[in-house]
């Protein structure tokens, strides 16, 4: 049984340390292999053990790469994370301006010149349309001048298809309902009895018309800078 051990710290190498022992073999002769993390080589010289640790480098352990790919994606994710915060506020500032730019043909163009005089020429028609008691030929000297007030309305809205054809579409397709409406009643034959189902039919449709106009440049007020 070992009495004692004591550990002398070699001059020539400082990670060598002698180990002083009284029974330096077992009786059976076979040197003694002593192991631990990190690696311990232990060799015989005389009666003594050199107890070498033998540290191997950083880069061979695997939880070094380990730790090294973490770094990699944490600065990967950083680098994406940064890059969408750019591209987002970028594109903020084009949505911004693209919004002042709609704004101002909305508001200082388009709609005092185009859409305002439109929907006031949809209210007039429906105040104008000739009473159920009119005969035939009254109702079409009417047309007549529908008509005429009819296409300038529509040229004036032509200013809008080349910035909004979206827009225009919709107007044209609400100034085709009101010519339809006003067409059918006044080319109804005369009735001893009028026509006053087909009047109020007519400015029903004459009515959501109207309200077409409205609510589509209302929803494309509220898209403008989305």
């Amino acid at each position: 049984m070992p009495k004692h051990l004591r550990y002398n710290a070699t001059p020539a190498n400082a990670n060598v340390a002698s180990v002083q022992t009284a029974a330096a073999y077992p009786s059976s002769g076979v040197p003694v292999a002593v192991s631990s993390i990190p690696t311990i080589e232990v060799r015989p010289a005389g009666g003594s053990f050199f107890v070498k640790s033998d540290n191997p480098s950083v880069w061979s352990q695997p939880s070094t790469w380990i730790a090294f790919a973490a770094v990699l994606i944490s600065l990967a994710s950083l680098g994406v994370t940064v890059w969408d915060k750019f591209l987002g506020l970028r594109k903020d500032a084009r949505s911004r301006e693209q919004s002042i730019q709609d704004e101002f043909w909305l508001r200082k163009v388009l709609f005092p010149t185009s859409i305002e005089p439109a929907m006031t020429f949809a209210t007039e028609v429906m105040g104008e349309l000739p009473a159920a008691t009119t005969t035939s030929a009254e109702r079409l000297t009417y047309f007549g001048s529908f008509q005429e007030k009819h296409r300038a309305q529509m040229r004036k809205l032509m200013l809008v298809a080349p910035i909004w054809p979206n827009v225009f579409s919709m107007l044209e397709e609400a100034f085709e309902l009101i010519e339809d409406a006003v067409a059918g009643y006044c080319n109804l034959p005369d009735s001893p009895q009028g026509h006053a189902l087909e009047r109020t039919t007519t400015t029903d449709a004459l009515s959501s018309a109207l309200s077409q106009i409205y609510v589509g440049i209302r929803d494309h007020q509220k898209s403008i800078g989305k």
